[in-house]
């Protein structure tokens, strides 16, 4: 009786945590673009600053935009 129980818990538990390798590719990338903005903060010929921003404002969003499914 209680580990069938147990058993269910922990199946259920498991299935509901992202896979590491999954969860572990979305922290790259945004560990990626995180340490891109100081990257293109530092170009001497860079765009404004509104653009630049915007522009990474978008790559943060559309990371999370269609990485955050595949969690």
């Amino acid at each position: 009786g209680s580990s069938a129980s147990s058993d269910l818990v922990s199946t259920t538990q498991a299935q509901t945590q992202p896979p590491a390798l999954r969860l572990a590719l979305f922290n790259i990338a945004e560990a990626w673009i995180f340490a891109f903005l100081p990257l293109m903060l530092t170009d001497k010929k860079r765009l404004p600053l509104p653009v630049v921003f915007f522009t990474w404002i978008g790559g943060l969003g559309l990371t999370n935009a269609f990485l955050s499914p595949y969690l």
